[in-house]
């Protein structure tokens, strides 16, 4: 609710303050560090969550849970900056709200109990109005990644190893 702009009212803002507080008093959070997360100037209307395709709305937002490898994939297919951070991971959510195209968020603590999401894991976070674009040049950037790693590999193989005898 926090970084959707929603505001903290009633026993979800007390919830919201409690654990503000929890935060800081285990110095997981400095004082004024909330006000330093990214989130909506504005609320949402509404807030639909589901797999990709499965909502009668289109995507504001996709989320791709991700090994380093295809988050490697992601922000070259980005071709740019890609807005990347830890704490909270729910801040993707605004970040692309804000006009970044892909973003990257290594998953705090809460987002990895509540999706149980591994820790081999991260998320990529892609504006929904940026999808088709975004999935044609992860399409181009897997196929140039194939073409230059098999070059590597063949340049490695000719190398001779160091250190042996």
């Amino acid at each position: 609710a926090f970084v959707l702009g929603i505001a903290p009212e009633g026993e979800v803002g007390d919830r919201l303050m409690a654990t503000v507080g929890l935060m800081q008093k285990e110095g997981y959070l400095q004082p004024g560090d909330e006000a330093k997360i990214p989130r909506n100037a504005t609320p949402p209307k509404f807030v639909a969550y589901g797999p990709l395709g499965s909502l009668p709305v289109p995507p504001t937002n996709v989320l791709l849970f991700a090994r380093p490898k295809s988050a490697m994939l992601a922000m070259e297919a980005a071709y740019g900056p890609v807005p990347m951070n830890g704490r909270p991971m729910c801040a993707i959510v605004p970040t692309l709200n804000q006009g970044a195209k892909v973003a990257v968020s290594m998953g705090c603590i809460g987002s990895r109990i509540y999706t149980e999401m591994s820790d081999d894991l991260l998320i990529v976070g892609v504006r929904g109005d940026h999808l088709g674009e975004f999935a044609r040049a992860v399409k181009k950037i897997r196929h140039a990644n194939r073409v230059i790693g098999a070059e590597d590999r063949q340049r490695k193989q000719a190398r001779p190893a160091r250190g042996r005898a």
